[in-house]
């Protein structure tokens, strides 16, 4: 019997233009339509998969994603779409799989409303004009919201989705920036904080012991959904917050917008446009702070600055050391000998204010190198170990052993879920002629589908199994193949650390044993 995976989707263009004629681009109309026809074919419906609110230019829809996997494990043979643009508007994306992978998997794809099928030979230049009609529709819609947007900029109006700390979206106007005066008041106070001689890192320090919601943090607390506070960064304020808020000119009424753009509708990717490129349209909104002392703070600011690093490189371990009590990463500092500047590390988060973690002393970067180097070599030692060598390979054959134990079980079950599956589609045939009654099919139906149901079940679960065992071979290969490199390191370098090192955690200094523990993870 053929399965078929029913695709539907609705995507935010769609529901601008509903209305009570357009009942038929829901969801659940075309879930209707779809079923509708994959019963009448007698079709057994694997799965029913629905992104709603995605673009048909989105390559990473869940549900889409989803049903792409499935289809390259072959759990199916028929993808059921009611047009061919519910699945995509990206030509490149018809080509790859419509026209491609598709064939390559055994599947077959059907679009009813225009008549897409890859089984009917000569369809093929049907199914490419609507892939080029779908993916110019995109190209004109791209066009037309970016020519939009621009005009609305152009006029003054905030086109962003969340307003600046400091003001919000005037409810009866989503266009025009209005002031919130408990965020405005912490704004005020930042500016006032820094012209009267007191710097970022300081600043941030202060707001955090006066328990001053940070930005995200404040605007969560008004019920606006962010997304992304789910860290110590977000959650307190930190030096680069505070720079953000002296930096920003809609303070003084002025809107700045068309900072960074978007490579293509394709491409969502998102670049820096040149300074003389932004839109700046002055007097739109109330100011919360004067003119006079944001040119005092920007003077304070281009003081300040430090120049970047003449040669911009990256120490061994960088974004390698995690703090063990808050996650955070451990960022390098340099203090002065009599010789030379020397490198030691501290959590980036106590760094940003005291309350945020209690991983107080710094790590010497010396100290680092050694104990890293050692632990690294004394894994080399045991990798080149004679007992040690036999004992793993005598592991290595049990674990290919029990994969293809397993192996066995697995094609026993996929044997008679196949039996099971022939006799449902017998059953099926013979309620057609009349050998059994509706009543009798529906009975014999009910148990086969619980035992498939059951046998898929304990496939997966094999499956899951073999995948964890092959997993671990191929790390015990690929740490064999990283060993075998090397016999003894002398200098530590960052290709080296990436080879052996997923990341090294360290955690508080423990001063009565005058020792801190430092944890390494390593690649395999």
């Amino acid at each position: 019997m053929n399965k078929v995976a029913i695709y539907c989707r609705l995507s935010d263009e769609d529901r601008n233009k509903k209305n009570a004629g357009d009942e038929s681009e829901s969801i659940q109309n075309q879930k209707s339509m779809l079923v509708s026809y994959a019963m009448a074919q007698a079709w057994d419906i694997y799965g029913i998969y629905c992104d709603d609110d995605y673009s048909g230019a989105d390559r990473n829809r869940p549900e889409w994603c989803k049903m792409i996997e499935e289809a390259e494990q072959q759990k199916f043979s028929i993808i059921l779409c009611k047009t061919q643009s519910r699945f995509s508007r990206d030509m490149e994306m018809v080509e790859r799989y419509i026209h491609g992978k598709f064939n390559e998997w055994g599947i077959r794809f059907i679009s009813l409303v225009d008549n897409a099928d890859t089984d009917i030979i000569g369809n093929k230049k049907a199914r490419q004009i609507n892939g080029l009609i779908n993916e110019w529709y995109l190209e004109d819609l791209s066009d037309n919201i970016r020519r939009t947007l621009d005009h609305k900029k152009r006029n003054g109006e905030f086109c962003c989705g969340f307003a600046p700390y400091g003001y919000m979206k005037d409810p009866n106007n989503k266009g025009k920036l209005i002031i919130d005066k408990e965020a405005a008041a912490v704004v005020k106070a930042i500016f006032n904080m820094y012209v009267d001689g007191m710097g970022v890192h300081l600043i941030a320090q202060e707001l955090n012991r006066m328990k001053i919601l940070s930005p995200s943090a404040y605007k969560k607390s008004k019920g606006i959904k962010l997304g992304y506070i789910n860290n110590t960064s977000s959650i307190f304020w930190s030096k680069e917050s505070v720079t953000v808020i002296i930096n920003r000119e809609t303070y003084i009424g002025t809107l700045v917008q068309g900072k960074s753009s978007t490579i293509s509708y394709k491409n969502r990717k998102k670049i820096k446009n040149k300074m003389e490129d932004w839109i700046r349209v002055p007097n739109t909104h109330e100011p919360i702070i004067s003119l006079e002392l944001w040119e005092r703070a920007q003077d304070i600011r281009k003081k300040r600055t430090r120049p970047a690093k003449r040669d911009g490189l990256k120490h061994i371990f960088f974004s390698k050391l995690l703090c063990s009590c808050c996650g955070e990463v451990l960022h390098k500092s340099l203090y002065k000998t009599k010789n030379e500047m020397k490198p030691y590390f501290r959590c980036s988060a106590h760094y940003r204010s005291v309350e945020l973690c209690n991983n107080v002393k710094t790590l010497n970067g010396d100290e680092l190198n050694r104990i890293v180097l050692k632990e690294i070599n004394s894994l080399l030692e045991k990798h080149y170990n004679s007992d040690l060598i036999s004992f793993e390979l005598a592991n290595e054959e049990a674990e290919e052993k029990q994969i293809k134990f397993i192996q066995h079980q697995k094609r026993d079950l996929i044997k008679e879920l196949e039996q099971k599956e022939k006799a449902v589609e017998s059953s099926y045939c013979d309620k057609v002629v009349g050998i059994i009654t509706q009543e009798q099919f529906i009975s014999f139906n009910k148990s086969f589908e619980n035992d498939i149901i059951s046998f898929k079940a304990a496939i997966d679960r094999l499956d899951k199994e073999i995948k964890k065992l092959e997993h671990k071979n191929d790390k015990k290969a690929e740490r064999a193949q990283v060993l075998n490199k090397y016999k003894q390191i002398k200098v530590l370098t960052r290709e080296i650390i990436d080879e052996f090192i997923e990341c090294i955690r360290v955690g508080i200094y423990d001063t009565s044993k005058n020792s801190r523990q430092i944890e390494i993870v390593w690649q395999f």
